[in-house]
């Protein structure tokens, strides 16, 4: 079977050289747009089925469905009753376009960085913290009865961004200073946040809601949790068999 293989191939390769020179040219041509095009197409496809993609996709579809919300948000006394899958679930409500839009910007483009190295610590960032951000919630904020929004998983985002340029510091030292830079962000954004109990960037279009920096506290700490677990590199590691493994993050 191999040797039929070859010998076809060698047969189209001479009928190939056999040609006319125009004739052969269109071949070459169509043949490098059909492998360009193809190339395209599974890149766009692995793009669209990302974990970030799917996330971006999913607040979006709830934000479509208002109907849903209800049965999604976080809600503490559903949630002490059994409903545990708004824990997950609940960061996937927003309560306005400006809400969802801010949210949606940071964690694409930090979704987009981290899945530059490998998809599977955005995978496990986005499908973990949200229990920790609302299991911390549910346990330190007993006041607060409903709670929705990416920004915790978006802070996670930039946080793990941060510690990936971190670990990177000794290879490229701007690397250092992102990290410090993103980090005092954070700090700075957080502290005000918390200070004036309003988002930084809040319109009056949010006028009603209140701002959890909490979350965002939660959000930072689960990206370190997860940095520290087993098998959890970032872009500044190098595995024993020489493979590169996952490279970095960010709300």
């Amino acid at each position: 079977m191999r040797a039929r293989v070859i010998q076809s191939g060698s047969a189209a390769a001479e009928v190939d050289r056999q040609l006319p020179i125009p004739r052969r040219g269109v071949r070459l041509v169509t043949s490098a747009a059909t492998d360009c095009g193809r190339s395209l197409r599974d890149s766009v496809t692995r793009k669209l089925l990302s974990p970030t993609a799917l996330a971006l996709a999913a607040a979006l579809l709830v934000f479509a469905l208002p109907h849903c919300q209800s049965l999604l948000i976080y809600d503490r006394e559903a949630i002490l009753a059994g409903e545990l899958w708004r824990l997950f679930t609940g960061h996937w409500v927003h309560f306005s376009a400006m809400h969802l839009g801010c949210n949606l910007a940071v964690l694409a483009v930090a979704g987009l960085i981290l899945e530059s190295g490998t998809a599977i610590r955005t995978a496990q960032l986005l499908l973990l913290a949200p229990w920790f951000i609302s299991t911390g919630l549910l346990v330190c904020e007993p006041q607060l009865r409903r709670y929705g929004g990416l920004s915790g998983l978006a802070t996670a985002a930039v946080i793990a961004l941060a510690i990936d340029a971190f670990a990177r510091r000794r290879q490229a030292p701007l690397a250092g200073w992102t990290a410090a830079l993103l980090l005092l962000l954070f700090g700075l954004k957080t502290g005000l946040e918390w200070h004036t109990q309003r988002a930084l960037l809040a319109l009056e279009a949010d006028a009603g809601y209140t701002v959890v920096p909490l979350s965002h506290l939660l959000g930072g700490l689960a990206a370190l949790l997860l940095h520290r677990l087993p098998g959890s590199g970032c872009a500044g590691d190098t595995p024993a068999n020489g493979s590169r493994r996952f490279k970095a993050t960010t709300d």
